[in-house]
């Protein structure tokens, strides 16, 4: 089967003038010296890039092909095969969906690693093409991230971190410092906040239950679970997110909010924390603010054409108002912003009024209300 579909790919290269017939023949000569997949010397040479074999392969086989870049892995999925077996392969498990997974391979023709990875998940396998490049650089993503928070844990396990006990009445706020000043609690939550913003989430969820923490993101208005560690940890990552805060790590009776800035990835980002007492300790909800991801263009917004067309219509009206509702997480406060920044001239003066402001805007005013000294929504709008 596998030989038949090489034949028929030198066949759609050639007339689909993706290579021609001197190219082939040198590839040909180059692999019958050197050995090696076809496809591959085909890329190594420079005759064809990977995305147009990958296109090239899914017109034959019937099987489409993926951008990895623009598709979210869930991260906990692509632990059903180890990270070992997934690059020998070069193949990553994208999604579950019941007893099928889906999985996207450089060769979704190579009968031994479907075989492998049905016996290794004893789930079904749905394979897609993608890159070999896309791949290398998904699993790179996804296993080092879990590999990082797995040495974390051991790291715990090895020192044997006295961590808070949960459920004390009584707080010593010295072993707090002492447990936050750890390096694997600050580790782990420098890896939280990081993956956060690589995996381009706008909230972090920490969240306790009786007998475990869960960490979720939401990516695109959708929450998805991260690696937790052990619920022992829980109340010395909160106290480590209270201190970057500057929140009162004693008081864990009432709600509290507070922000840091950390640098990133070589760039600034805000973290917007509150953090909630509940049954089983305090949760904390981080909204993340990064400004180098927002894209203020309501062209780049994915309307459609004449909604739009109305939308801009609306906003360069003299006097109205524009209504913006959504769940949490679905591009409210990026539409706002962006019909600000489409509006914003010289000839116009601008004032917001927020609770709380989320991103500067150059060239406009802009008020975060405070209604412990009186200055509310409804002040504001009297001054202005």
């Amino acid at each position: 089967m596998v030989k038949s579909l090489k034949k028929q790919l030198k066949d759609i290269l050639i007339e689909g003038s993706l290579i021609t017939e001197e190219e082939l023949k040198q590839a040909l000569q180059v692999q019958k010296e050197e050995g090696g997949r076809l496809s591959q010397i085909l890329i190594r040479q420079g005759y064809i890039s990977e995305k147009e074999l990958a296109a090239c392969l899914g017109r034959e086989l019937n099987i489409p092909p993926i951008d990895l870049e623009k598709f979210r892995i869930d991260p906990q999925v692509v632990k059903l095969v180890p990270e070992q077996v997934a690059r020998h392969y070069q193949l990553i498990v994208l999604s579950r969906i019941g007893k099928t997974l889906t999985v996207a391979m450089v060769d979704p023709l190579n009968i031994f690693a479907m075989d492998d990875i049905k016996a290794l998940t004893n789930y079904r396998i749905e394979p897609i093409i993608s890159t070999e490049r896309d791949i290398d650089e998904a699993i790179n993503q996804y296993y080092t991230a879990t590999e990082n928070l797995e040495d974390i844990l051991k790291d715990i396990e090895e020192k044997e971190v006295e961590l808070i006990k949960v459920g004390r009445e009584e707080i010593d706020t010295g072993q707090i410092l002492k447990a936050v000043d750890e390096t694997p609690v600050v580790k782990a939550v420098n890896l939280i906040l990081a993956e956060a913003v690589k995996e381009r989430a706008s909230d972090i969820l920490i969240e306790p239950w009786q007998e475990s923490m869960r960490i979720r993101y939401r990516v695109d208005g959708l929450l998805h679970e991260f690696t937790s560690p052990p619920k022992s940890m829980h109340q010395a990552v909160v106290s480590r997110i209270k201190i970057m805060s500057d929140l009162d790590i004693a008081e864990r009776r009432l709600p509290q909010d507070g922000r840091f800035k950390v640098e990133v990835e070589g760039k600034e980002v805000d973290f917007r924390v509150s953090v909630l007492p509940s049954s089983f300790g305090e949760k904390v909800a981080i909204r993340v603010l990064d400004r180098s991801a927002l894209k203020l263009n309501v062209d780049e917004l994915g309307f459609e054409l004449k909604s739009l067309k109305d939308l801009k219509e609306c906003a360069q009206q003299p006097h109205g108002m524009i209504l913006v509702c959504g769940p949490t997480g679905c591009g409210k406060t990026t539409t706002l912003y962006s019909i600000l920044k489409f509006v914003d001239q010289p000839g116009l003066n601008l004032v917001t009024v927020e609770d709380p402001v989320e991103y500067q805007l150059e060239g406009i005013n802009q008020v975060t209300i405070k209604p412990d000294v009186g200055l509310t929504f409804s002040s504001a709008l009297r001054s202005i």
